[in-house]
C-alpha cells in the first residue's frame, strides 16, 4: 500500500493498517487515525474507485467514482483504531478498479489519499454480448444478447430493470444525470442464470436523441443501483412513405379497377366485391370508364361511412404504471413529462391508488387519469 499526503501540515493522518471488505451493497472500512490534536466533527472518509486503464499515476484515484462515504465523529488526540460499515454503491460494469481511501476536511479539501495495491472487480448482474437495433412488425427494439447474474447459485438478484437513458455527459460507471426514456421491468434472476435476446421496445420520439445509454439496474435497500451499461446503438424508425391520391384516367378499364396503395382504394375494392355490376348492364350502357369508377368510388365511400358509424366504440388501450416508459405515460391526458418521470422513479406499484404517493398526484388528478391506466 502507498500513503499519499498532500503538501500541507496535517493535524490528522491515516496510518497503516487500513482496509475495506465488501458484503453485498455494504462495505466495512477500517484504518488507524493519528491526531496531533483533538478534532471536532466535520471530517469525512470516502472510498473511491478508478478504472485501471485510466490510472497512469495513483494521484488520479482522487478523480474516481465514489463508492462509499461516512462522516467521522470527533477524534481525540493520539492514535485511534477505527472501523465502520456503511452503504456502498459499486461502479457499474465488470472492469478492474483501483480503490483508495480519501480523508476530507470539514472545508471539503482532500487531506490524504491511501490507494490500495490490489485491484478490485465487482460481481453483479451484467449485460453480455452485443446490443442491436432490430425491427419487427413495424416496431423498433433494442435487443441485448444476454442478461446474466454471475453471482453464486443461491444469490437471487433484486428486481432488475432494463432502461434507456439520455445522459447529460458521457458515462463511465458512477452516478449520472439524465432523462429516462424507456424502461422494462425484468424481474429477479437466480445466481448463475441468464436471459437470452432481451428486447426493449422503442418509440419514434426518441430516435434522434443523442448520448443514449442502456442501463441494467437492480432494486436494493438503497433504491435502484446501476449494475451494467452499454452505449445504445444508433437506431432509426423506417420512413413512412406518403402515397399521393390515385388519379383516375380514361385508360382505366371498367372491368379491372386499379388498386393503388391508399385506404380510399381499399374501400373501392370492398364496394366492388359487395355489389359487382352485371356484365350485361355495362354492355347496354357504354359510358366512359372514368364515370364508372367515380360512381363506384362514391358508393364505396358511402358504404364505408355507414360501416364505421355502426361499429361500437372500443375501449382505450390501458397504460401500465409498472412497465410503460415516460414517453408512453405522457400520452395519457393529465400526465406531464415531469410527472411521468416521477411515476417511473416511485415504482413498483401494487394498485392504482399507490400513485397518490407520487408528488403532484392528488385524488382529483388520479380520478382523471385512472381510466387510462392499469397496474
Amino acid at each position: 500500500m502507498t500513503l499519499m499526503t498532500h503538501p500541507q501540515q496535517n493535524t490528522v493522518r491515516i496510518i497503516e493498517p487500513f482496509g475495506y471488505q465488501f458484503s453485498g451493497d455494504a462495505v466495512a472500512l477500517s484504518c488507524t487515525f493519528e491526531c496531533d490534536a483533538a478534532l471536532a466533527e466535520g471530517w469525512s472518509l470516502r472510498l473511491l474507485a478508478s478504472l485501471v486503464e485510466s490510472v497512469q499515476d495513483v494521484a488520479m484515484v482522487s478523480n474516481g467514482i465514489q463508492i462509499a462515504s461516512t462522516e467521522l465523529q470527533a477524534l481525540s488526540q493520539g492514535s485511534l483504531d477505527w472501523q465502520q460499515t456503511v452503504e456502498a454503491a459499486p461502479p457499474a460494469g465488470s472492469q478492474a478498479y483501483r480503490l483508495a481511501l480519501q480523508l476530507v476536511s470539514p472545508a471539503g479539501d482532500t487531506v490524504q489519499e491511501c490507494p490500495f495495491d490490489q485491484l478490485q472487480t465487482f460481481i453483479q448482474p451484467a449485460l453480455q454480448g452485443g446490443c442491436l437495433s432490430v425491427s419487427k412488425d413495424g416496431q423498433q427494439f433494442l435487443q441485448v444478447d444476454t442478461v446474466a447474474n454471475p453471482r453464486e447459485p443461491e444469490n437471487l438478484s433484486g428486481s432488475l430493470s432494463l432502461e434507456l437513458w439520455q445522459l447529460e455527459a458521457p458515462y463511465s460507471g458512477g452516478s449520472f444525470t439524465g432523462e429516462l426514456l424507456v424502461q422494462r421491468s425484468l424481474g429477479c434472476l437466480g445466481g448463475g442464470q441468464q436471459w437470452q435476446n432481451v428486447t426493449l421496445q422503442l418509440e419514434p420520439s426518441i430516435a434522434s436523441l443523442p448520448n443514449q445509454y442502456l442501463m441494467l439496474r437492480e432494486w436494493t435497500t438503497q433504491g435502484y443501483i446501476t449494475r451494467d451499461y452499454l452505449v445504445a446503438p444508433v437506431f432509426a424508425f423506417p420512413a413512412v412513405e406518403v402515397v399521393a391520391d390515385a388519379e383516375v384516367t380514361t385508360t382505366v378499364e371498367v372491368t379491372e379497377v386499379a388498386q393503388p396503395e391508399s385506404t380510399e382504394i381499399e374501400v373501392k375494392q370492398d364496394a366492388v366485391e359487395a355489389a359487382p355490376a352485371p356484365v350485361s348492364e355495362v354492355a347496354e350502357e357504354p359510358e366512359p370508364a372514368i364515370e364508372q369508377v367515380a360512381s363506384k368510388t362514391a358508393a364505396a365511400s358511402s358504404k364505408k361511412k355507414a360501416v364505421v358509424a355502426d361499429k361500437p366504440k372500443t375501449q382505450p388501450e390501458l397504460c401500465s404504471i409498472n412497465t410503460a416508459g415516460p414517453a408512453a405515460l405522457t400520452k395519457v391526458k393529465g400526465i406531464s413529462p415531469r410527472l411521468a418521470n416521477d411515476i417511473v422513479r416511485n415504482r413498483p406499484y401494487q394498485k392504482l391508488d399507490d400513485l397518490l404517493k407520487v408528488k403532484g398526484i392528488g385524488v382529483k388528478v388520479l380520478e382523471r387519469i385512472a381510466p387510462y391506466l392499469c397496474v
